[in-house]
C-alpha cells in the first residue's frame, strides 16, 4: 500500500512538472527590424548572381576588421565585398573565369571556399571538366582541388547547398535529389553512405558508416523531388542532420564516426506519413522539412517544415524553434522571414537582389508574454479549416465533372475524352511535354469530343495561357481547384498527376491517374487510342 503512494506522489509531481514547463513555453514572432536598399557600385562592372541562377540566395554576411560587410558573386568573375555602411564594393577576389560558381563559404581572410560546376559537353554529355573546390585568400591567393579524382566512387556531391566548414573540413550530402528518388526503399538492399567530409589538408573523402535514412522499411516511400537532407552546425561545433521527412535529427562526432541523437518536433504535424507506393508523385508527402539552421548569438535552431499546398488549399510553412540542447521552445505559423538567412549579432539576415539594387532584411526573433498553448491550438484549428473546406467543397468525381462541364460548354457530349491536369503537381518537365504535346497538334483536338482541364489556384493557373494552341481547344480553367478538391475526397491528394477519363453515355467507362514514369509511354498513346486517332491514320 505504502509503495503505491509513492508511486502515486511520483507520477503527480512529475505531471506538475510537465504541466509548469508547459506553461512557461511562450509565443515567438519575427519582427521586422530595418531593411537597407542600395544600388550597385557604379564604379565597378557587372551585376551579381540571383536567386534565377542558382535557386538558392548568393550571398554572405560577416564583419571583416570591424566593417559590416555583404559578399556577392559579380558576373560570375568576381566575388564582391560590400560594405554596408558605405554602400560601396570595397574589395573583390577575382573566381575562375572558364567555369561557373555554384556556391562560396566565406569562412575569415585565409579561408575563402568555392564551387565551381562540372562542365559537360553538349553532344556526349561526357566531362570536360570536372568539379573544383578552390580555396582562396583575402588577397586572391588560390589552390584548386580536383574533387573527382580523390573521390572514388560512383556517389554524387551535393555542393550546390550552404556547405558546412570545420577545420578545413568540408561537410556535404553524397545524394543528389532526383525525380525517380527511391533511397529510402532501395537502401534495404544496397547501403550507400548519405553523408561525408573532405579533408582539405589529407586531400581525402571520409564517408560515414553509421548515417543511415531512419524509418526504413520493406515498402515505405518518401520519394521527394526536394533536398533529402538539410544540416548546420550544431552548438558543439558539429554537423547536425535533418532528414526532410522525420523529426530525428544525427548530430555527427565525425572523428570516430558516433552519431548522438535528437529530435525537433511540431507539435502541430508531428508525423509525415509515407507515400502509397513507389510511383506516387514525390511532392505529395503531406509535409516537408526545409532549411535548418542554428543561430550561435541567440542559441536557437530553426526548423522550417512546409505544408503541402494541394492539401491544405494554401501556401503555409511551420518554423519549429529549439534551444541549444534541442529541447523544443515554440514554433510560428507562417513566419515573415523568406530565403535563406545568416546570423548577424542579434539579426536574421536575408538579401535579395532586384532592379539593379541590393536589399538586405534584418529580422529578429522576438518572444512575447503569451502562452504558446492557446496560439498552438489556434494554429490547429486554422489548418484544420483549410484541410475541411478543401473536402467539404467536393463532390464525387462522376457526378460533378458533367456539371463543370457543362457550365462552359452547354451541348457537351454523352461521349467524350477528358484529361485533368494539376498546376504545380506531379513531375513538371513530365507534364510539360504532354501540355506541348497538345498544344502542337492543337488542330486536330479541337474538332474531336476533347476537353482539357487545369486545375490549381487562381495564380497558378493562369500559366496554361502561355499554351497558345490549348487556348483554341475546349480547355477550362479550374481555378477554383475544383478537381483538385475531387481528388482530394477521394483520398488520392498524394496522385495529383495527370488524369486520362472516358465517358460513355454519360458514364465513366475508363479512369486512371498516371505516375510520372508513364505519362508519355502510356498516357499519350491512350490518349489517342480513345480518340481513335490511331485508327484514323492507318486509313
Amino acid at each position: 500500500m505504502k509503495k503505491n503512494k509513492i508511486i502515486i506522489i511520483i507520477i503527480i509531481f512529475l505531471l506538475l512538472i510537465a504541466c509548469t514547463e508547459k506553461e512557461k513555453l511562450k509565443v515567438h514572432y519575427i519582427s521586422h527590424e530595418k531593411e537597407i536598399a542600395f544600388p550597385l557600385d557604379s564604379t565597378k562592372e557587372g551585376k551579381p548572381l540571383d536567386f534565377q541562377y542558382t535557386y538558392v540566395d548568393f550571398f554572405d554576411y560577416c564583419d571583416i576588421d570591424d566593417i559590416e560587410t555583404i559578399i556577392v558573386p559579380i558576373n560570375k568573375n568576381r566575388l564582391a565585398f560590400y560594405d554596408i555602411k558605405t554602400k560601396n564594393e570595397y574589395h573583390s577576389i577575382p573566381l575562375l573565369d572558364n567555369r561557373n560558381i555554384i556556391n562560396f563559404n566565406f569562412i575569415n581572410k585565409d579561408s575563402i571556399f568555392v564551387f565551381y560546376d562540372i562542365q559537360y559537353s553538349d553532344s556526349t554529355l561526357s566531362k570536360l571538366e570536372p568539379l573544383y573546390l578552390q580555396l582562396l585568400n583575402y588577397a586572391g591567393e588560390s589552390k584548386i582541388y580536383d574533387l573527382d579524382s580523390g573521390i572514388n566512387t560512383v556517389f554524387n556531391i551535393r555542393y550546390d547547398v550552404p556547405n558546412i566548414i570545420i577545420n578545413n573540413n568540408i561537410f556535404f550530402p553524397t545524394q543528389i535529389t532526383k525525380i525517380n528518388n527511391s533511397v529510402i526503399n532501395n537502401s534495404l538492399e544496397t547501403p550507400e553512405p548519405i553523408f561525408a567530409y573532405y579533408d582539405t589538408k589529407k586531400d581525402k573523402f571520409n564517408f560515414s558508416k553509421t548515417i543511415r535514412f531512419p524509418k526504413v522499411e520493406e515498402n515505405v516511400y518518401y520519394n521527394t523531388h526536394f533536398n533529402e537532407i538539410n544540416c548546420c552546425l550544431s552548438e558543439r561545433k558539429l554537423p547536425v542532420i535533418h532528414f526532410f521527412y522525420s523529426s530525428l535529427l544525427y548530430e555527427w562526432n565525425y572523428t570516430n564516426d558516433e552519431v548522438i541523437y535528437h529530435t525537433i518536433k511540431s507539435k502541430i504535424i508531428d508525423t509525415i506519413f509515407p507515400l502509397k507506393s513507389a510511383n506516387t508523385s514525390p511532392e505529395s508527402l503531406s509535409a516537408v522539412y526545409n532549411r535548418f539552421y542554428y543561430d550561435n548569438n541567440n542559441k536557437t535552431y530553426y526548423s522550417f517544415l512546409v505544408l503541402n499546398k494541394d492539401l491544405y488549399g494554401n501556401y503555409n510553412n511551420l518554423l519549429i524553434l529549439a534551444d541549444e540542447n534541442f529541447k523544443y521552445i515554440g514554433e510560428i505559423l507562417n513566419p515573415e522571414i523568406g530565403g535563406f538567412v545568416k546570423f548577424y549579432k542579434n539579426y536574421l539576415v536575408s538579401y535579395q537582389y532586384s532592379n539593379d539594387s541590393i536589399r538586405i532584411y534584418y529580422d529578429k526573433l522576438a518572444k512575447t508574454n503569451r502562452p504558446l498553448q492557446p496560439y498552438l491550438d489556434s494554429v490547429n484549428d486554422i489548418l484544420t479549416k483549410q484541410k475541411n473546406s478543401r473536402l467539404l467543397n467536393s463532390e464525387p468525381f462522376n457526378k460533378k465533372i458533367n456539371d463543370l462541364l457543362k457550365s462552359k460548354y452547354p451541348k457537351l457530349e454523352k461521349d467524350y475524352v477528358l484529361l485533368t491536369m494539376y498546376a504545380g503537381s506531379g513531375c513538371p518537365p513530365c507534364g510539360d511535354n504532354i501540355k506541348m504535346f497538345i498544344n502542337r497538334n492543337y488542330e486536330v483536338l479541337q474538332k474531336l469530343p476533347f476537353y482539357f482541364i487545369y486545375s490549381g489556384i487562381s495564380p497558378e493557373v493562369i500559366e496554361i495561357e502561355n499554351y497558345k494552341g490549348i487556348m483554341k481547344i475546349k480547355t477550362i480553367k479550374d481555378s477554383l481547384g475544383i478537381m483538385k478538391n475531387i481528388v482530394l475526397n477521394e483520398n488520392k491528394y498524394n496522385e495529383l498527376n495527370p488524369r486520362l477519363t472516358v465517358i460513355k453515355n454519360n458514364k465513366i467507362e475508363f479512369d486512371t491517374i498516371y505516375s510520372y514514369l508513364d505519362m508519355e509511354k502510356l498516357l499519350i498513346p491512350t490518349l489517342l487510342d480513345k480518340l481513335e486517332l490511331i485508327s484514323e491514320k492507318k486509313k
